[in-house]
């Protein structure tokens, strides 16, 4: 995969998650309600893949799910760390301006 496609893939990639959590938002889901659901799913890969061990069949998905877990357990982590402003995001949302932080990405990507 070229610069051009690799860029292209990480634009269509963060038009679908930021469409996914403006939705989020819209639909009310909190700070508090995404730390849950993240556990959530957690709980939910954590069963998976002991399923997966006690039934012999382990595959590379499921290190890329042990992956996840990883990521996943982080973000949880800096989200119960970090000070949060639900209604800011709200605010952006409403206003069509979700697609980049307040003080704009940066340069460090």
């Amino acid at each position: 995969m070229g610069t051009t496609d690799r860029q292209q893939s990480h634009t269509t990639d963060r038009a679908n998650y930021l469409e996914q959590a403006s939705e989020a938002l819209l639909a009310g889901l909190t700070r508090e309600g995404v730390i849950a659901q993240l556990i959530g799913r957690i709980r939910r890969d954590q069963g998976y893949l002991a399923y997966r061990r006690a039934s012999g069949r382990r595959t590379r998905y499921d290190e890329q799910v042990t992956s996840g877990l990883r990521a996943i357990a982080l973000a949880v982590c800096w989200l119960e760390e970090a000070p949060g402003d639900s209604a800011m995001w709200g605010a952006r949302v409403r206003r069509g301006t979700l697609g980049a932080p307040p003080g704009g990405w940066g340069t460090g990507r």
